[in-house]
This record gives C-alpha cells, structure tokens and sequence, in this order.
C-alpha cells in the first residue's frame, strides 16, 4: 500500500474497496480526485474509477443504494464518462461537470 492510499484510503465508506486505487494517478493528483470522490458520496453516490488502457480512463458513479429499482420517470442517476488522451484528474473534473449538470447543478 502506498502512502497515498493510506492517507486517503480511510475516506472510504464502508464495504467500498477499489484495489489498486490510486495506480497510474500522479501523486500530485490523488488530492483532488479524492475531493471530487467525496463530493460524489456527499451526494449519495459512490465513484469509482478504471484504467483499462494506458490511454484511457473511466469513471463511473452509482447510487449508495444501488440495488433499489428507479421510480417511473425519475432522473438516471448512474453515469459514466470516457475519456482518451486525458489524465484521470481531467476525467474526473468531467465526470462531476457531468454528474452537476443531469442533477441541474450542485
């Protein structure tokens, strides 16, 4: 475990894991993706980020409660954003612009 995740790792909630977490994220980075990530769970939401590629980062977001069934009509509140050529500070910038924006603000 690298001092980033330890030094961030106990933000976590409960039961929410992401192994190797912080791999291929600059440490000059982890600070404010882990701000945008507390963000999302002030919210109601869990982010969780994936490097499939060198290239490419994704991240998505799901309700606390995610097994709930959505209500008829009622805002989607999953999301993902792809990006390519991008590093995983910039993804996650858009992935909350994008989260901001289906809510209709912060």
């Amino acid at each position: 475990m690298s001092p980033s995740d330890e030094q961030y790792g106990p933000k976590l909630r409960e039961g929410e894991t992401f192994e190797h977490e912080f791999d291929g994220i600059p440490d000059g980075d982890v600070s404010e993706i882990c701000e945008i990530r507390d963000d999302f769970h002030r919210h109601g939401f869990d982010l969780r980020w994936l490097h499939p590629r060198d290239d490419t980062w994704i991240m998505q977001w799901t309700p606390h409660s995610s097994d709930v069934t959505p209500v008829y009509g009622q805002v989607q509140d999953t999301g993902e954003v792809r990006e390519h050529d991008m590093t995983a500070l910039e993804t996650a910038r858009r992935a909350w612009a994008k989260f901001e924006s289906m809510r209709g603000g912060g």
